[in-house]
């Protein structure tokens, strides 16, 4: 069995292997794949139902942003929040698959895909870091009045996590955030408590966790 982890970009194949390093020890595991942002959902269905359709006991997680959302108005792949995303990728996957294979393996292979998108994105996870975060900006500021600290993931669509860490970048380090080497480095390493401390305060990517845990132990 192999598990697969498809991702917007590079940001995430850098930082989740040192976020999940414990896991990562696992050759069922591979690096994160990029299917590179707004083009994530047009491709979703069609990357991850090669995989599925190829090796009857692969699994494929998907973990895009769940904003911003605009560009997908009025089309087929529209959602408003985290559950209709899911349900998103769900449709675009079974398609997909239902266009390889019979009937009755679409069924079973579309069990083996697991919809976890990233609410509303990926620094969603500095948001939850709040004290690695003020060290990282050279700050003793109080910097969690600027978002919702205890549950991060409850931001919006007009005040995502990653408009609010660009804020914080500027107004705290006086330097634009760099999304992909920024979380490189704040990223590593990542101690089990650290990655503890998160999940607590991000439910939905605690669910990505836990069933990456329970898949890699079988």
């Amino acid at each position: 069995m192999t598990i697969y982890i498809l991702v917007e970009g590079d940001t995430e194949v850098h930082a989740l292997p040192q976020l999940l390093k414990g896991l990562y020890t696992s050759r069922r595991l591979r690096r994160p794949l990029p299917l590179h942002g707004a083009k994530f959902l047009p491709r979703v269905g069609k990357a991850a139902a090669a995989i599925l359709a190829k090796r009857l006991d692969d699994h494929v997680f998907a973990c895009p942003d769940v904003a911003p959302n605009a560009s997908y108005e009025n089309t087929r792949l529209a959602y408003r929040d985290c559950a209709e995303l899911q349900a998103v990728l769900t449709r675009e996957v079974k398609r997909e698959l239902g266009a390889r294979l019979a009937p009755n393996r679409v069924n079973q292979a579309i069990e083996r895909f697991h919809p976890h998108p990233f609410c509303h994105d990926f620094e969603v996870l500095y948001l939850a870091s709040s004290e690695r975060l003020s060290s990282y900006l050279g700050t003793t500021a109080n910097i969690t009045k600027h978002y919702n600290h205890s549950r991060p993931e409850e931001q919006n669509l007009l005040k995502y996590p990653k408009t609010i860490v660009r804020f914080l970048f500027r107004h705290f380090a006086g330097r634009n955030y760099n999304d992909v080497d920024d979380s490189r480095s704040f990223f590593a390493p990542v101690t089990e408590d650290h990655l503890a401390a998160i999940t607590r305060r991000c439910p939905r990517f605690a669910g990505l966790v836990e069933a990456l845990r329970k898949l890699v132990a079988t």
